[in-house]
């Protein structure tokens, strides 16, 4: 039985693996170390293999290290210039154009195909045609239009005849109602006062006239009767005779009868009558009234309605002829008619005009030169707009005359200066190294023209524009191409020494199209670099290279001078 103790069984149970494990005996020690001794060939065979991959890899390395600028391109050094003293022109050479006085462009309010258009260069006055569009369509809609203008013209005339007939009629039909209410008031009134005195006169008169007048043919009867029964009258006298007396007595008993009713006055029930009568004939007068202020505000309103559809018609139409007066556009200036390229949906896409073309509304056609009076335009450096002024004096040569000169002067200097290189963006322009350039326009124009020269001077010529300063003399200077400018308008020049460049900011001073002088920054025999040419090789400036960089009239501008 085993005599272990109650701790003891506890971690019995709890690991019982721990006693299944044999006890260490000294046999284990040996067999390690023999196993040892058995590896460690091995283990220097890797070692060895690394270390000698860890070699090769550092002899490659060295190899590419000093190997490597064998075969890299040796960077060139700038090209340069030398600040040396230059001389400094007093006349300051630029290139212009020749421009007219005024230039119209010619726009068009109609919009169509062109159908004809003007010689290219044709001299045409004020309200001359320039271009036509086809307008057919247009035409033929004014011509029925015209003809819908008569009808509407006659419907208001209708309309003016229709008010003045109701005027008329209601008029005579007012005056009918006026005399019937007169009567129907006048048999009132005789109702009201019947009997007056000299009705009843009247009337007794009558009634005494009758009786007098039938007892008279009683008489005559009575003594007809004797003479007949005594065979002295006739039987048909004799019934003549009473016929006549039949008669008187008719008429005396219509007399007794109105005398009786004459006597007896008008009833109520009449008065009542004639009232009744006065009334209706005053209501149909106040109807007959009404229906005629109702009838002429109709036949005003329509007579308002027709006037305004054929105001509206004929403004209508007013347009629609200016609109086909538009058709052809005409010249608003005196002067030659240019069609230069113009604008087709795209700044890629310029080219003149032609007959079959389609136009928007508001597009240019073309441009109109008055050549009456030419004038030069040029771009002069800010740093030489100083002295320029108005009515300066310059010689102008034309390539195009090359045997003739000519005199001109300053007669416009622009208030605002723009950058030259605008059509480039700043990012380009830093990247190519160039520098900001400002130039003011100035227009000068020419003196003694005669016409004949002035017939043969184009527009768009080029001059060659000389203008004398008034300074000079020789200066501390470097040619305009090694000058940069920072971002807040500082000059600066980049100094080439001991194979590096040196930034140093500069103060100019005078100028001229060649070369600029240097106040301060830049010593003599020192090389800038050339911020046009940067990657030309390394050389030194010379005089006669200097000179070759001025502009002469003789020689094509180089991309340098444009830039400046």
């Amino acid at each position: 039985m085993s005599c272990l103790s109650a701790s003891e069984r506890v971690n019995e149970n709890r690991h019982p693996l721990k006693l299944a494990t044999p006890p260490p005996h000294h046999g284990s020690r040996k067999t390690d170390a023999l196993l040892t001794e058995a590896s460690r060939p091995a283990k220097i065979r890797r070692t060895l293999r690394a270390l000698s991959f860890l070699i090769a890899f550092a002899t490659l390395a060295a190899a590419a290290y000093w190997f490597a600028p064998l075969f890299l391109t040796k960077e060139l050094p700038p090209r340069t210039l030398t600040v040396r003293p230059r001389k400094i022109e007093s006349v300051l050479h630029e290139i212009g154009a020749i421009s007219a006085s005024l230039e119209r462009p010619v726009l068009t309010s109609f919009a169509g195909e062109i159908t004809w258009r003007a010689d290219d260069g044709l001299l045409v006055e004020k309200g001359d045609p320039v271009v036509t569009f086809e307008s057919k369509l247009l035409q033929d809609d004014i011509e029925l239009r015209d003809r819908d203008l008569g009808d509407r013209q006659d419907a208001v005339r209708l309309a003016e005849d229709a008010i003045a007939t109701t005027r008329k009629k209601y008029a005579h039909l007012i005056r009918q109602k006026k005399l019937n209410l007169q009567k129907a008031l006048l048999d009132l009134k005789k109702a009201v006062d019947f009997p007056l005195p000299d009705d009843l006169k009247d009337v007794q008169l009558t009634h005494d006239s009758a009786e007098l007048d039938r007892k008279q043919q009683q008489v005559q009867t009575d003594a007809m009767a004797e003479l007949t029964k005594r065979g002295f009258n006739s039987e048909a006298a004799l019934r003549k005779q009473q016929l006549a007396l039949a008669n008187a007595k008719v008429e005396s008993a219509r007399t007794k009868t109105l005398l009786d009713l004459t006597q007896q006055g008008t009833t109520p029930a009449l008065i009542e009558v004639a009232k009744l009568a006065v009334a209706d004939a005053r209501k149909l007068l106040n109807v007959t009234i009404f229906n005629r202020k109702a009838d002429l505000a109709t036949g005003r309103a329509a007579l308002e309605l027709s006037r305004m559809s054929f105001a509206n018609f004929e403004r209508d139409l007013s347009r629609r002829k200016q609109r086909l007066e538009s058709a052809t556009v005409r010249a608003p200036i005196k002067g030659r008619v240019i069609f230069q390229a113009i604008f087709k949906g795209s700044d890629k896409n310029r080219s003149p005009i032609q007959v079959g073309e389609t136009r928007p509304e508001g597009s240019d056609l073309c441009t109109l030169l008055d050549t009456s009076s030419l004038i030069i335009s040029l771009w002069i450096n800010e740093m030489d707009i100083g002295n320029v002024h108005l009515n300066q004096r310059a010689k102008v040569f034309l390539p195009a005359l090359p045997d003739l000169s000519f005199e001109a002067e300053v007669s416009e200097i622009a208030v605002t200066a723009q950058d030259k290189n605008i059509a480039l963006s700043s990012l380009a322009l830093r990247r190519s190294g160039e520098a900001f350039v400002n130039v003011v326009r100035v227009k000068m124009t020419f003196i003694g023209l005669n016409d004949d020269i002035k017939n043969r001077i184009r527009v768009g010529f080029t001059v060659d524009v000389k203008l004398d300063l008034g300074v000079g003399g020789s200066a501390l200077s470097v040619p305009w191409q090694s000058i940069g400018y920072s971002n807040e308008g500082t000059p600066y020049a980049e100094v080439y020494k001991a194979g590096k460049l040196e930034h140093r900011e500069l103060k100019l001073g005078r100028s001229d199209n060649a070369n600029v002088e240097i106040l301060s920054g830049l010593a003599s025999g020192e090389s800038v670099a050339d911020r046009s040419k940067a990657a030309i090789p390394y050389r030194d400036d010379s005089t006669t290279a200097s000179e070759k960089d001025a502009p002469s009239p003789s020689r094509p501008i180089s991309q340098a001078e444009i830039h400046r």
